[in-house]
């Protein structure tokens, strides 16, 4: 990364800070410092509306973080009178950031793990992933299971899996307080003003802790101590399935009926498995530091 896109990204305090000009930023919001680093970096990553205003809570779309790869990347390009985007979306492709056939419609939102291979192909070139250990990050995310499930791209499912484990293992994207990982869910504009911080800062990153989340769901998503193994076939499957629906913790939704389960219906899946349970919901979402 060049010294011109990083400098003066963390010249900032805790106390409020001018806005960079945006009319409903008033300086004192976490994110503000964020914010107007980025757009006031050489490069203007993060730019504001027409009428002024930088809308914090709206949806991230595609194109809206696609550019700011590009701008992240110092590079730069004039906006298409046609569709403002088709210039820096040309210029992803020729950084390797964007490639054919990863998005039907760029103005659509972009989910998180939409978010996490297009960071890691930012980050190929720049920074040396070779000694990344990210295969716990599989075992630490309750909902991997998840991880590009619905996805019709060409890039793949796998591809999602692996930029997701890099992306949470970097630090860039990390999890929720119920240890999910949410791919599909939708970032703010405020919030990926904190990931693209991440992305060009690595002290900003959190450290991965795969023993902490590891020991959070087994004392507080899986009842501690109590909870019983739903792939141990030395337990009853009754007993199994049982306790795994009564002693797990949380906003998981089981499907199909524990009778199906047991009736073998579905014999190489633990009941938490089956046809995704994790229930997505907006909840926690705003929050800073859950992103």
């Amino acid at each position: 990364l060049g010294i011109s896109i990083l400098a003066g990204l963390w010249s900032f305090g805790a106390v409020p800070v001018k806005a960079a000009g945006f009319t409903d930023i008033k300086g004192s919001e976490w994110y503000a410092a964020d914010v107007t680093a980025l757009a006031s970096s050489g490069n203007e990553i993060i730019k504001g509306y027409p009428d002024g205003s930088f809308r914090a809570d709206a949806k991230l779309t595609a194109d809206q973080f696609i550019t700011m790869l590009v701008r992240a990347g110092g590079q730069t390009a004039a906006n298409n009178s046609e569709y403002w985007a088709i210039p820096y979306l040309n210029k992803a492709k020729e950084m390797g950031i964007l490639q054919d056939g990863d998005f039907s419609d760029f103005r659509a939102e972009i989910s998180r793990e939409e978010m996490a291979l297009l960071m890691m192909r930012f980050l190929a070139g720049r920074e040396d992933l070779s000694k990344l250990e990210s295969a716990q990050a599989e075992e630490a995310i309750l909902d991997f299971v998840l991880v590009g499930a619905y996805q019709e791209t060409t890039a793949g499912k796998e591809a999602y899996q692996k930029a997701v484990k890099e992306a949470y293992a970097l630090g860039l994207l990390t999890g929720y307080e119920d240890i999910s990982f949410k791919p599909q869910g939708i970032l703010t504009r405020a919030e990926a003003a904190t990931v693209i911080m991440r992305l060009l800062n690595p002290d900003r990153r959190p450290a991965f802790q795969p023993e902490v989340m590891k020991q959070k769901r087994e004392a507080h998503y899986y009842g501690g101590s109590k909870w019983v193994n739903p792939a141990d076939e030395s337990i009853p499957k009754l007993t199994r399935v049982l306790e795994d629906r009564n002693m797990t913790k949380g906003g998981l939704h089981y499907s199909p009926r524990v009778q199906d389960a047991i009736d073998n219906e579905y014999p190489d899946l633990s009941i938490d498995e089956i046809r995704g349970i994790i229930k997505y919901t907006d909840e926690g979402m705003k929050s800073p530091g859950q992103l």
